[in-house]
């Protein structure tokens, strides 16, 4: 679960591969815990679908490539 409205969207997409909820919305953080308690489907589709966000684009090796990219234009 995480926030609208904090950039995370670029990242996850709601009930594909994370839950997002607005942020200071009580009542939609219950509502949202609450089916993914209940929905082990659900969960399971969500955990493997942002598992394979990750490993697209979102590991350790792509972010350095992505910083070493930045460096090298800021050094020219």
């Amino acid at each position: 679960m995480a926030c609208r409205g904090q950039g995370i969207e670029e990242v996850i997409q709601h009930g594909r591969d994370g839950w997002l909820v607005g942020p200071d919305n009580l009542d939609e953080l219950t509502q949202g815990l609450t089916l993914l308690l209940q929905d082990q489907q659900l969960r399971e589709r969500i955990g493997s679908q942002a598992r394979a966000t990750i490993l697209c684009g979102f590991t350790l090796e792509h972010q350095a490539r992505h910083l070493l990219k930045i460096y090298q234009q800021c050094a020219l």
